[in-house]
């Protein structure tokens, strides 16, 4: 009998105040002496995150996408650990920045989620507690981090008491559906003998609770899969490592018409967006220069949707501080549009094929529309 816990951080690099770095309540949890230039340094490195965190509307964070910040993050929550491992002592725990798993037998009899953190708090020495009566989430709160808000939510939090047959079975389907994701990821890349196979590869047919559809009437909407496109994202990179762009261009072709139909549209791209840099490379790099340009149209027909029908918040900032809706967006754009010329520019073939420079004369001349002057890369590319 074994009771299982998974819990994330909610908005934790949004929450967290790099300044612990620099109190001696920290500083005190390590056996460890700077040399004057390291601890400068160090003084140096956690001024310049504040610094750029007072001038975000919420004044405090670490920036998302800087490695470092990782680093920061894990040190967070490193009176966590302890705690875990030496007060609770569990079969197994592990954490990934924010997010943890933790494994312990299920001696005690727990009945309920509450039951189960009423006992990890007794055993925190305050560490851990609820964030108020309501008991909507859980506090983490050492010494180190009083300016900071570190709260477990219960929307992520999941407890699972697993024993007899029914647990090995769970335990069972979970192992046998990360063997077949790692077999996928570490199988070399076949070519489908049938390009029409690729669209079917990368979406689903699927009912309203998220199941695979196997008639037209219980059909509710087309999904791309996250899982299934990053592996075909990757093949395809490895394709045109090895392969001549013609021997495999109407794979491609089909690839890149998938990826406008059910990517570059409202809600789907912010769960895929990260793969959009790679797919402008992709394009780039094998002079798919007519894709390229429906891929840009797509992008911009995006954009103009999101101002037209979305209000643009940022994630776990006041209201009365927030920019205006039109601000985020604009900033979002700009971001987004330097991303995609950047990209083009990096992948830009050093010595175009005569196909691919007819290509690109033809369908960049007239590639954006007027609004995006910003975007028009011909300069950059002819110097």
């Amino acid at each position: 009998k074994i009771v299982a816990v998974t819990a994330d951080v909610s908005s934790f690099y949004h929450e967290l105040n790099p300044g612990f770095m620099l109190k001696d309540e920290f500083n005190r949890l390590f056996d460890l002496e700077l040399t004057d230039e390291e601890a400068k340094l160090h003084r140096l490195f956690i001024t310049a995150i504040q610094a750029w965190a007072d001038k975000t509307p919420l004044r405090k964070g670490l920036p998302v996408g800087l490695p470092a910040s990782a680093v920061v993050a894990n040190m967070a929550l490193i009176e966590l650990d302890r705690l875990m491992e030496k007060q609770v002592a569990p079969l197994y725990y592990g954490r990934y920045v924010d997010d943890f798993l933790l494994v312990m037998e299920n001696g005690a009899g727990f009945d309920s989620t509450e039951d189960l953190w009423e006992w990890l708090f007794a055993r925190s020495d305050g560490l851990l507690n609820w964030k108020d009566k309501e008991r909507e989430a859980v506090r983490f709160k050492p010494a180190y981090l009083n300016d900071s808000q570190i709260l477990f939510a219960n929307s992520k939090n999941k407890v699972f008491l697993l024993s007899g047959e029914q647990g090995k079975r769970l335990v069972e389907s979970i192992a046998w559906q990360i063997y077949q994701r790692a077999s996928e990821w570490r199988a070399l890349p076949n070519l489908p003998a049938d390009a029409r196979q690729i669209g079917t590869d990368l979406v689903a047919a699927v009912q309203k609770d998220g199941e695979a559809a196997d008639n037209l009437r219980k059909t509710a909407a087309l999904t791309m899969r996250r899982a299934g496109f990053a592996i075909k994202l990757r093949d395809f990179e490895a394709y045109e490592r090895d392969l001549p762009p013609e021997i495999w261009q109407a794979h491609r072709h089909a690839f890149f018409r998938a990826f406008i139909q059910h990517v570059l549209v409202l809600p789907h791209f912010f769960d895929l967006s990260t793969y959009l840099p790679r797919v402008i490379r992709l394009a780039t790099a094998c002079e798919d220069f007519e894709h390229l340009r429906r891929i840009l149209n797509a992008l911009y027909d995006l954009y103009v949707a999101v101002d037209k029908h979305c209000a643009a918040t940022i994630k776990s900032c006041p209201s009365a501080s927030s920019p205006a809706s039109a601000d985020i967006l604009n900033r979002w754009r700009t971001q987004l549009f330097d991303s995609v010329r950047e990209n083009i520019i990096a992948a830009f073939p050093t010595r175009l094929s005569r196909d691919g420079k007819a290509g690109w004369q033809e369908h960049m001349a007239e590639y954006c529309p007027p609004d995006f002057e910003a975007l028009r890369i011909g300069q950059y590319l002819t110097v």
